[in-house]
């Protein structure tokens, strides 16, 4: 099953993209209010993309909350992806669609196969980034196996060059025996904020989510704009009450113990990290940000989190008046007809039934069929004795016509003695068609009008 757990990450991280995006705007736009306000966009961020069940709302701004479905996986014959905006959809859907178009005579969707190898490949991913962490993790605690308490939480090490704070559950931090007693004070200031604030725990976690989403490009730009914005934020709260002259010891010390080294690890918080340059130059032209901005700045962090944290109501009730109301009668070329003919006659040698399908797109055929085809398939889909029934009741009839009509909206399946129009529900987990029992003579027209118009296009 990883397949569907790396699809339920998939659909999270390509709904959480309209976020980060937002999140890369509103940081540069507060860029005067208090730090910790970056700070909490970025925790939204990591939040919408670990959230383990759907919030439902009519102001979400993210177009589509399932991009890509499993019923769409393992399925649609012609699958899509659904990123609820249309000129992206129109850009992607007619390659993806053929190229992962499903074969009459395979037995599995191609789609579902390259869904569960991409999920065996993610996996893989995530276990190396985890293995990597845990590896760097060992490594500094075998490197400072020997190093020295000073006081509580603080020791000397002659094996590190810059100060940083180690551990989640009883972080320490850990000190260069070549620092100065100068520069000291402002160092144990800036860890022990970093402790206090919890930055120990935040960063390895959004370490941890990174690698969840290891795919995805700008979820790495996310963690290193998110490492930046936490040395800025913990530098912010450190000088805030400081003067100028104290400002540039400090600015002083941060250039004197500057990693010389840039990494993106989960461990250390390291005092030197990130660009050093733009954190002088923050420190330097601090000032005290006005109470305006700061409660400009709350309601944008509490906007984000009400809109983007929750996905868009359905748009529309799946039920077959949706599809009377919103078929495209005239849209010719996206209408698809897959039907399995003579399917109780199709019994093989070994005893078995097997479908045997055949391919007709409406487009290709003569235009006086067309219009025949499509009234009747109006016809049909007025009919208003639509009685919904158990998906359950139509399991085990012996099946001898399929047609699937614009694959994204009507299943038309017909059964020996009922016919049965489906229609998917965008509520349910596994995305299976709500199903309602329609007129069977209608649907024998039907199945007679397509025969007799393909008929001739075969027989060329």
């Amino acid at each position: 099953m990883n397949e569907f757990l790396f699809l339920d990450i998939f659909n999270r991280s390509l709904t959480s993209c309209w976020l980060i995006l937002a999140v890369f705007v509103l940081r540069f736009l507060l860029k005067k209010a208090p730090g910790y306000f970056r700070i909490i966009l970025w925790i939204i961020v990591g939040i919408r993309l670990i959230l383990p069940f759907d919030i439902r709302t009519d102001f979400s701004l993210v177009p589509s909350a399932e991009p890509l479905s499993p019923y769409t996986v393992q399925y649609e014959a012609h699958p899509l992806i659904d990123t609820g905006v249309n000129a992206i959809n129109d850009t992607i859907n007619p390659v993806f669609s053929e190229l992962f178009k499903a074969d009459p005579e395979s037995s599995v969707n191609p789609l579902h196969v390259w869904v569960f190898v991409i999920g065996c490949v993610w996996l893989i991913g995530f276990v190396i980034l985890l293995a990597y962490s845990v590896i760097s993790y060992l490594r500094f605690c075998g490197m400072l196996k020997d190093a020295v308490p000073e006081a509580e939480n603080i020791l000397i090490s002659d094996h590190i060059d810059t100060p940083f704070v180690l551990g989640i559950i009883n972080p320490k931090i850990y000190l260069p025996s070549s620092l100065g007693e100068k520069d000291k004070a402002n160092v144990l200031a800036h860890e022990r904020k970093h402790i206090q604030r919890k930055d120990h725990i935040l960063k390895p976690a959004a370490y941890l989510i990174t690698a969840l989403h290891w795919f995805n490009p700008l979820v790495w730009i996310s963690y290193i704009l998110f490492c930046r914005d936490l040395e800025l934020s913990c530098d912010e709260a450190v000088i805030k009450e400081m003067d100028l002259k104290e400002k540039k010891d400090y600015a002083l010390a941060l250039l004197n113990c500057q990693a010389h080294r840039r990494t993106v690890l989960a461990y250390p918080l390291a005092f030197g990290e990130t660009d050093v340059k733009e954190r002088v130059t923050s420190i330097l032209s601090h000032k005290k940000p006005a109470f305006w901005l700061t409660e400009i700045a709350l309601i944008i962090c509490v906007v984000t989190a009400l809109c983007f944290l929750s996905n868009p109501n359905p748009k529309h009730n799946p039920d077959a008046s949706y599809l009377i109301d919103n078929f495209d009668w005239k849209d010719t070329e996206n209408i698809t007809i897959d039907y399995d003919w003579e399917y109780a006659e199709s019994k093989s040698a070994d005893g078995l039934y097997h479908n045997h399908f055949k391919e007709a797109v409406l487009a290709d055929l003569d235009p006086k069929d067309q219009k025949r085809i499509i009234k009747q398939i109006e016809s049909i889909l007025t009919d208003e004795e639509f009685e919904e029934v158990p998906r359950e009741e139509i399991r085990g009839g012996s099946r001898y016509r399929l047609f699937i009509l614009d694959a994204r909206q009507i299943d038309i399946q017909v059964y020996e003695k009922e016919g049965y129009i489906g229609t998917v529900d965008p509520e349910s987990d596994i995305r299976l068609p709500l199903v309602y029992k329609v007129n069977r003579d209608k649907l024998d027209k039907l199945c007679d009008l397509i025969d007799e118009a393909t008929a001739e296009t075969e027989s060329s």
